[in-house]
């Protein structure tokens, strides 16, 4: 008896861990929001968006099997970018929908690299301004999250090379600099 109650608690807490796999990956530091750091804010902007979203698998793998063209080597921005899609992919359930319009898949996955690294940067501007928001950090907060985000796209800018691009998506995805 006590036997059969330890395997059925231990099914359902199983089947809740499957319900809800997002759980340990999404639930954020017990942090202060007005202790985030640039990188987090990063990170958990891109996740909590992608998540939002429901990017698919397949374009985010794209992304990271093609980091050449999305990401700058040794930028400060683009690393917990890539994790937080790394994440992502790792913990993803298929799925057939997604809240991204075709248009910006297929911009990202084409030829043109200035106009995936524009369409990606779009997408990232958006997490970071619905991550910005939601985090509802006093004016002093907003200011020094914004100097550290600055500070690591001056950082990861300057080790661009200039056949990347004229830009960093995730750097001015991240600083609020909107590509059009």
């Amino acid at each position: 008896m006590k036997k059969s109650i330890f395997i059925l608690i231990t099914l359902a807490l199983i089947s809740f861990s499957c319900n809800n796999q997002w759980k340990n990956i999404y639930e954020k530091e017990s942090k202060a929001a007005s202790d985030i750091r640039a990188d987090d804010f990063v990170y958990w902007s891109t996740l909590d968006g992608m998540i939002k979203d429901k990017f698919p698998k397949e374009v985010a793998e794209y992304i990271l099997t093609n980091g050449n063209s999305f990401f700058v080597g040794k930028c400060p921005i683009c690393r917990p970018t890539e994790n937080a899609i790394a994440d992502y992919i790792k913990k993803a359930p298929d799925s057939n929908s997604t809240n991204l319009s075709a248009e910006i898949i297929q911009s990202i996955k084409g030829e043109n690299k200035t106009e995936a690294q524009k369409s990606f940067s779009q997408i990232l501007y958006r997490y970071s301004q619905e991550q910005f928001a939601s985090l509802n950090l006093d004016d002093e907060n907003k200011k020094r999250l914004q100097r550290e985000l600055e500070a690591d796209r001056k950082q990861g800018m300057g080790a661009k090379s200039q056949s990347f691009g004229t830009f960093c998506p995730s750097c001015d995805g991240a600083c609020g600099i909107k590509q059009e």
